[in-house]
């Protein structure tokens, strides 16, 4: 699917979008703070959470980065 590049301009400059990103970003930073205090913050569940936690920041990554090239199909 082809993302007209003027409406994805929009998108991210909307304020509810805006929001949802900060949002996003404060949700990457408390992982970011557990992962970097894992021992403390997590205690005996580290081991099992640290992998998790881990998808979940890239998968936040993803979508913080997000660029329309990033949307667009090849063909």
């Amino acid at each position: 699917m082809k993302i007209d590049v003027d409406n994805f301009r929009h998108w991210k400059k909307d304020e509810v979008t805006i929001e949802v990103m900060s949002a996003l970003k404060d949700l990457r930073d408390q992982i970011n703070e557990a992962l970097t205090n894992a021992d403390v913050v997590l205690g005996d569940n580290a081991a099992k959470a640290i992998p998790r936690l881990i998808g979940q920041r890239e998968g936040l990554d993803l979508i913080l980065e997000i660029q329309v090239e990033d949307l667009e199909d090849e063909d």
